[in-house]
């Protein structure tokens, strides 16, 4: 859910704040060695929920997203590089967009083999342009009344 202001920012940017915590968690991998036992999506475990959820991170409402919007399938492959990418110390980089098709996707792209360490992993998540709802706001927490607020419409099938 965000403001029609931050739609726009993020439409222009790529930029979430679920990508940018996810940005920060994943910008030094090999800090999350010793708990790849832990980074699990089917169900999400309590150890990702709590580095979501840390201070200044992740809302309840974007875990909710994750948890309950996001493929089962995408969150399973992303799982999947997230785990070699901590194994290689590569880090990743998110970013959102919409698309035209009518479910989600996620698009993961390594860098060569010969590319250096320093070049990132780009996961890209794209959210049906049909799925997002606009709205005004109706709480403080969706904003003022005249805010527009904007979410994604799911779940999608996987």
């Amino acid at each position: 859910m965000s403001t029609l202001r931050t739609y726009i920012e993020s439409l222009q940017s790529g930029n979430t704040n679920i990508t940018r915590v996810l940005d920060k968690l994943m910008h030094y991998p090999r800090k999350w060695r010793p708990n790849t036992g832990d980074i699990t999506v089917n169900p999400l475990s309590q150890f990702v929920i709590e580095q979501f959820s840390a201070p200044g991170r992740m809302t309840p409402e974007e875990i909710t997203h994750i948890v309950n919007e996001w493929p089962m399938d995408q969150k399973e492959a992303l799982q999947t590089e997230v785990l070699l990418a901590i194994e290689e110390d590569r880090r990743m980089i998110f970013k959102w967009g919409v698309t035209n098709a009518s479910t989600p996707s996620t698009e993961i792209i390594w860098p060569p083999d010969s590319a250096p360490m320093s070049v990132p992993v780009k996961v890209i998540f794209r959210s049906p342009r049909a799925g997002i709802l606009f709205s005004e706001g109706l709480s403080e927490e969706e904003g003022t009344e005249t805010d527009v607020v904007i979410q994604s419409q799911g779940p999608f099938p996987d």
